[in-house]
């Protein structure tokens, strides 16, 4: 099952919930109107777990008003809302109002606070916590739509330390864009791609600092696969295609053409992805080698 990780931020449209409602709609054409896109999304993915991002000013108040309402203790609903006044919102608070929150969503919601991330040391602090709460090899997904615009940066940062360091599958990244709202709808955008392309720069980056083959790469195995297959004759001939399209290496530290020069790089991805098909074949035909020998008696 997946886990929705979700900012929540600041907003003035909507003098009760904060954000403006949306009917937002998704890429299999279902619709869901809400004020915050996160429960949408949520509800779309059918999320186990709803992990909420916020600052110690985030409208967590308009949040639990709007979700919750009178089911919430009026004690704790008047502290939440001078705490968010006084931009000191704590998770102990917000732990005692989640069961209210999870009644009426009908899923677990965890519900943290993180720095404005601000500096590089906040930014961290942000990462580690996400580490934190995400189990080892976890399906999740990630909503980008609310909280400040820097966040959703480090949101995409975040898809590809997780996928290292907690070993998860990242699901999808989403957006719901409310200036894109025409006749009432508002589109919800993936931003999938952009988590792929880190990849593929990761995969070429490690190709060129130790020759592991790019190809290795899930993602760009599947780029491969979903290329016409061709024969596997002519894989080892037109490994040379990618090969002519990396750039000459790279020189050495301070020589004439360190800084323009490069051994690959972002500039060379293009031209290797479109030697892909290629590649893919060589690692194919190796692959089926190897099993080959390994299959046949020894002498």
């Amino acid at each position: 099952m997946t886990t929705l990780i979700s900012f929540l931020g600041k907003s003035q449209l909507d003098s009760k919930t904060g954000y403006r409602s949306a009917r937002y709609r998704f890429e299999d054409g279902s619709e869901r109107e809400t004020a915050y896109f996160g429960l949408a999304l949520a509800d779309y993915l059918r999320s186990g777990t709803l992990i909420l991002l916020g600052t110690p000013s985030s409208q967590w108040d308009l949040l639990v008003e709007s979700v919750v309402g009178d089911a919430a203790q009026e004690e704790q609903r008047i502290e939440l809302l001078d705490a968010v006044r006084a931009d000191s919102v704590n998770e102990d608070l917000l732990r005692q109002l989640a069961p209210s929150i999870e009644r009426k969503v009908g899923r677990s919601v965890q519900a943290l606070i993180i720095p404005h991330a601000v500096s590089f040391a906040e930014q961290q602090a942000l990462l580690a916590r996400l580490a934190a709460a995400i189990a080892r090899g976890e399906r999740v997904a990630i909503d980008l739509t609310h909280g400040y615009r820097h966040l959703a940066m480090l949101g995409l940062a975040a898809a590809r330390y997780l996928a290292h360091e907690r070993d998860i599958v990242i699901e999808g990244l989403y957006y719901g864009a409310l200036d894109m709202t025409r006749d009432g709808i508002t589109p919800v955008i993936r931003l999938d791609g952009l988590a792929h392309v880190e990849e593929w720069a990761e995969a070429f980056a490690a190709y060129e600092a130790g020759g592991d083959s790019p190809a290795s790469s899930p993602c760009l195995l599947a780029t491969v696969s979903r290329r016409r297959p061709r024969t596997p004759h002519t894989g080892l001939a037109e490994s040379g295609a990618y090969q002519r399209a990396r750039c000459r290496p790279t020189p050495a530290a301070g020589s004439p053409g360190a800084r323009t020069a490069s051994c690959g790089g972002f500039r060379a991805i293009p031209r290797a992805l479109a030697a892909l098909p290629a590649l893919g074949n060589r690692e194919h035909a190796l692959r089926k080698a190897a099993a080959a020998r390994a299959a046949s008696p020894q002498p």
